[in-house]
C-alpha cells in the first residue's frame, strides 16, 4: 500500500491508475517521500514536514478562511447596500436572521462561491506544494488528488445506490443518539427538539425550494459544489496524505471523523462521520475520488429532494402525515417502520459494501 519511503529503493508497485507520472526532483534535491511512481518533491517535501503536518496546516488554513471570509463577504453584501440606504446598523444586525432570509438567492450564490474560493482553489495550491509542478489539472495534481478513473465503472453504481441504502440506519443512530442523551439526562427532549429545529431552519433558508427552476439552483449549490470542493479536499488531499502514512483503514477512519467535525453541526455528528467514512471507503476501493464525489452528490440531492417534496405535497401527490413524517424532529427508534427501514438499509449497506470490496480485488490498488 501507499507508504513513504526513501526514493532511491522505490520501484513501481502495481498499474494502478493511479500511478500514471513520475515528477523528477529539482537538482540537488533529495526526494523525501516517494508515493509509489509519484515523486513528490514539493514544498513540503523540501522543508521535511509529514503528511499528517501538511494535512494539519491545509485543514486549519482552509477552515478558518472559509468561515471568516466566506462569512464576512455575506454579512457584507447583505448589511453593505442597506447601510448604504440609510438604514441603522445596529437595527440590521439583530435582525439578521430575517435578512438571511429575504436574501436568499444572494446566500446561495456566496456559499457556493466560497467553497470554490476558499476550498477548492486552496487544495490545488496545496497540492502543487508536494508535487511542485505548474497547471491546476496537470497529471500529477490528478494523480494526487484521485482524479483518474475508478478501477471499475461498477465502482459508480455501487457508490450511488450504497449512499441511499445507508441514510435510513444513519438517520436510525442519530435519533437513537438523542434518545440516549434524554435518557442519560444530558438533554431532555424539548431541548433537542429545539436545537434541531434551530439548525434545520438554517439549512432550509438555503435548500427549500419552491419551483422546478429553483430546486435546480439548489441542487447546484447544496449537492454539485460541496461533491465538487468537499471530496477534493477530504477524499483528494487529506485521505491521499494520510495513505501515505497509515493504514488504509485508519486513514479512511480518521477522514471521516475529520469531515464530520469540519461540518460544526453536533447534532448530526455522528451521521456526517458515518457518511465521511462510507465515502472515504469508496475512495479508496474504487481509487479514484470520482465514485465518492458521485455518492456525494447523491447524499445531498437525495436531501433536497426529501426536502423539496416535504414543502410542496400537494404538487407530488403526498398526503399531509406522509409530509408531517418527513419534516418530524421527534426521534423515532421504536416503531416498526424506524426498526424496519434501518435493518434492511444496514443489510443493503454491507451487501454494497462487500461487493464494492471485491471488485476493487480485481484491480491492484496502489
Amino acid at each position: 500500500m501507499n507508504s513513504v519511503q526513501n526514493s532511491s529503493n522505490s520501484t513501481p508497485e502495481s498499474d494502478s491508475p493511479e500511478n500514471n507520472f513520475v515528477a523528477s526532483p529539482k537538482e540537488n534535491t533529495p526526494e523525501l517521500y516517494v508515493f509509489n511512481e509519484t515523486r513528490l518533491n514539493g514544498w513540503f517535501e523540501q522543508h521535511g514536514f509529514s503528511p499528517l503536518v501538511a494535512n494539519f496546516i491545509v485543514l486549519v488554513f482552509i477552515f478558518v478562511t472559509y468561515q471568516f471570509l466566506g462569512g464576512l463577504i455575506m454579512v457584507m453584501a447583505i448589511l453593505v447596500p442597506k447601510v448604504a440606504e440609510g438604514e441603522d446598523p445596529q437595527v440590521l444586525i439583530h435582525s439578521f436572521n430575517e435578512l438571511i432570509t429575504s436574501n436568499v438567492e444572494l446566500i446561495r450564490l456566496i456559499q457556493s462561491g466560497s467553497q470554490f474560493l476558499f476550498i477548492l482553489l486552496p487544495v490545488f495550491y496545496f497540492t502543487k506544494l508536494h508535487s511542485n509542478t505548474k497547471g491546476l489539472l496537470s497529471q500529477e495534481h490528478k494523480a494526487f488528488l484521485g482524479l483518474t478513473p475508478p478501477v471499475s465503472g461498477k465502482m459508480y453504481f455501487y457508490a450511488f445506490f450504497g449512499i441511499l441504502a445507508l441514510n435510513p440506519i444513519l438517520s436510525y443512530f442519530n435519533d437513537l443518539q438523542f434518545v440516549a442523551l434524554d435518557g442519560f439526562g444530558i438533554i431532555d427532549q424539548e431541548d433537542i427538539q429545539s436545537l434541531r429545529s434551530v439548525f434545520r431552519t438554517q439549512i432550509e433558508n438555503i435548500a427549500t425550494s419552491y419551483s422546478f427552476a429553483e430546486y435546480l439552483v439548489v441542487v447546484a449549490v447544496i449537492s454539485i459544489t460541496p461533491a465538487i470542493a468537499e471530496e477534493l479536499l477530504f477524499r483528494g488531499f487529506v485521505q491521499r496524505n494520510f495513505l501515505r502514512v497509515l493504514h488504509p483503514q485508519t486513514a479512511a477512519i480518521l477522514t471521516g471523523i475529520i469531515f464530520g467535525i469540519y461540518h460544526l453541526n453536533p447534532l448530526e455528528l455522528f451521521p456526517l462521520i458515518g457518511l465521511g467514512i462510507y465515502l472515504a471507503l469508496v475512495r479508496q476501493y474504487s481509487g479514484s475520488v470520482y465514485p465518492a464525489a458521485l455518492a456525494h452528490f447523491a447524499n445531498n440531492w437525495f436531501s433536497v429532494t426529501m426536502l423539496a417534496l416535504s414543502k410542496n405535497p400537494e404538487s407530488f401527490g403526498l398526503s399531509d402525515e406522509m409530509a408531517s413524517q418527513i419534516n418530524s424532529l421527534t426521534p423515532d427508534i421504536e416503531s416498526p417502520l424506524a426498526i424496519g427501514s434501518a435493518l434492511i438499509s444496514l443489510l443493503l449497506t454491507v451487501l454494497i459494501w462487500r461487493a464494492m470490496k471485491i471488485e476493487s480485488e480485481k484491480v491492484p490498488l496502489s
